[in-house]
């Protein structure tokens, strides 16, 4: 009964509420894209579009029972989702220094270092299992849940909340301070979906996969809310 619940879940989680989450992000990446196509708005629809070709890849690997094929999806998938990070502090990069400081071959060159080793991690033995043995279900080691952990906070939470919180008091207009917190809100919602998203892989708790399968849905919000912080207005 346990695992048809589970199955239940997973079934929302993926088909229905990521399809929906899909169908945002794409929205938002063109509306930003449509608003400012120079790197600052390109770098804002990375996020958005990092986020949705994960989720597309997740609704293809959740319709198929086949190896390795299944395991390479589910692996890039989580890989776009934690990737997509990366463009919120090269936009807060691109603010405090501007783009002739922080230029496009620093950029570049940031953004390959942080998806090579983020490879590389996720390519640990034994990291991540999906096949006949977990019943098609993705599992995660504790020992990747941890690197991954520690990788996440140390080079992309920790400076991209010190970043955005220095570029709040370099603002000198009250407009700009007040969708600055809407923005480092949308942040603190996206955070703690990765952080529990992590934890999802890893830990297989009927419970705790039911309950964050509403919890979930703080991705999309939080996504919104870093839109109208600051993609709204680019």
């Amino acid at each position: 009964m346990i695992l048809q619940n589970n199955e239940w879940t997973r079934f929302f989680a993926v088909v229905i509420a990521q399809s929906l989450a899909c169908v945002i992000f794409l929205f938002i990446a063109f509306n930003i894209l449509k608003r400012n196509r120079k790197r600052i708005g390109i770098t804002a629809s990375g996020l958005y579009l990092s986020l949705a070709i994960g989720l597309i890849l997740n609704l293809i690997y959740f319709s198929l029972k086949i190896n390795p094929l299944v395991h390479i999806l589910y692996s890039t998938t989580i890989f776009l989702w934690l990737f997509g990070i990366i463009f919120l502090l090269q936009f807060n990069f691109i603010l405090k220094r501007s783009e002739k400081v922080f230029t496009i071959t620093k950029q570049l060159g940031r953004t390959a270092i942080y998806g090579v080793v983020l490879l590389i991690i996720l390519l640990i033995p034994g990291g991540i299992t999906i096949d006949e043995s977990t019943n098609w279900t993705p599992h995660m080691s504790w020992t990747l849940l941890v690197i991954l952990y520690v990788f996440i906070t140390t080079f992309m939470i920790i400076p991209l909340f010190y970043t955005s919180i220095k570029l709040y008091g370099f603002f000198n207009s009250e407009d700009l301070k007040k969708r600055w917190k809407i923005y480092i809100i949308g942040l603190m919602g996206l955070t703690i979906n990765f952080y529990g998203l992590i934890l999802y892989a890893a830990w297989i708790n009927p419970v705790y996969r039911s309950i964050w399968t509403v919890v979930s849905i703080l991705s999309v919000i939080s996504a919104i809310t870093i839109y109208f912080g600051i993609g709204h207005n680019l």
